[in-house]
């Protein structure tokens, strides 16, 4: 039986629970039952690779149980718009934007990807010309050694010469 906004509804957060637990175990068991045959791998792989796949579903899949579908994406959509919000410093208190790293775990999200791959696909294209440049940049700045191999990049040299102990 399909999960309608109004089966859901009429089911409490227990009865959603076991629906949802007693679909894990059908799933498992079709995956055994139809792969178990191939002989690739055996019951027990091909169940332990069923229960990761849940494992790493399963608060998408207890979303969707409580929400439908709809609240599964609201979710999605909530999340990466909450990480990249400006956050609060728990020391200073003070906001701060998001970081690169943070910013881009959030790009790496699957609905993403789903609503705005235009942006994706330019912004790896913008990252591949940064590649680019930032190469190029290190090849204009670098000074020739004696041997006509380039040496390290000027600003490097530079601010090195007043650590050296030579």
């Amino acid at each position: 039986m399909a999960a309608t906004d109004e089966r859901l509804a009429d089911l409490t957060a227990s009865e959603r629970k076991a629906a949802l637990m007693a679909v894990r175990g059908s799933l498992i068991e079709s995956f055994v039952d139809r792969l178990g045959g191939i002989g690739l791998l055996d019951r027990y792989a091909l169940a332990g690779a069923v229960a990761g796949w849940w494992y790493e579903a399963k608060y998408d899949l207890l979303a969707l149980s409580e929400n439908g579908f709809a609240g599964v994406l609201d979710g999605w959509v909530e999340n990466v718009e909450s990480m990249l919000a400006p956050d609060q410093d728990p020391k200073t208190r003070k906001v701060r934007k998001r970081t690169a790293a943070e910013r881009r775990q959030a790009y790496g999200h699957k609905v993403v990807a789903a609503i705005v791959p235009e942006f994706l696909a330019e912004l790896a294209e913008a990252d591949a010309r940064k590649a680019e440049l930032d190469a190029r940049w290190k090849e204009l700045n670098a000074e020739p050694s004696e041997s006509g191999r380039t040496a390290r990049p000027r600003a490097t040299r530079t601010l090195s010469r007043g650590n050296r102990s030579s």
